[in-house]
């Protein structure tokens, strides 16, 4: 709930502008998804449990060798962009990653695909204030159909709602150099617009 569909809705109409400016915009899923696969596939390389997982139109729950075998198949992927992409940079956009990434060793996990392939490796988090987010979080799930009272919803989902722990967890896993973590106020973004905010970050 920190606009990750406004960003790659952004990243999706501009990516020969983003291009230009040498940075490719990838996927797993839709151009507009939050490529979850991902996420999913980070994991199974630490043989854990997989969740949901959308490919195309099509919404399941991968087996483990089909998770084996998406995240064989993302490895090459992004070994083939490095060797061969005009672009210098790799743009990746995936919200589940903040829920599926939260212990030093799925985030080492997720972090390795990627430095197998690429040098450098920066992340960009945004946070809420937890207010707002339980409230978004809420009428998304109201508006899905879920019937559960938001006392209930704030009791089973408190824990997910401090940053803190999850912000430390990747600090000391990664390093703070690669970390950075942005403020999703009108406030506190550059412009007061989040795309313009990200755009600020990345150069």
């Amino acid at each position: 709930k920190t606009g990750s569909t406004t960003l790659q809705t952004f990243f999706d109409k501009n990516r020969a502008g983003l291009s230009a400016q040498g940075v490719r915009y990838w996927y797993t899923d839709t151009p507009t998804g939050s490529s979850i696969s991902l996420a999913n596939a980070a994991l199974t390389g630490i043989g854990r449990k997989l969740g949901r997982a959308r490919v195309g139109a099509r919404a399941g729950k991968p087996t483990a060798e089909e998770g084996r075998e998406r995240l064989d198949a993302y490895r090459a992927e992004l070994a083939e962009i490095a060797a061969t992409a005009t672009e210098s940079a790799l743009l990746v956009s995936s919200e589940h990653v903040s829920v599926r990434q939260r212990d030093a060793e799925s985030i080492a996990a997720i972090d390795a695909l990627f430095r197998e392939s690429f040098d450098a490796v920066d992340y960009i988090y945004y946070i809420r204030n937890q207010h707002d987010l339980a409230l978004s979080r809420y009428s998304q799930r109201v508006k899905g159909g879920m019937g559960v009272p938001l006392d209930v919803m704030l009791d089973r989902s408190m824990k997910s709602l401090d940053h803190l722990p999850f912000v430390e967890t990747w600090i000391d896993t990664i390093g703070a150099e690669r970390f950075h973590l942005r403020l999703m106020d009108p406030t506190a973004l550059v412009n007061g617009d989040l795309c313009d905010d990200f755009c600020h970050v990345i150069g």
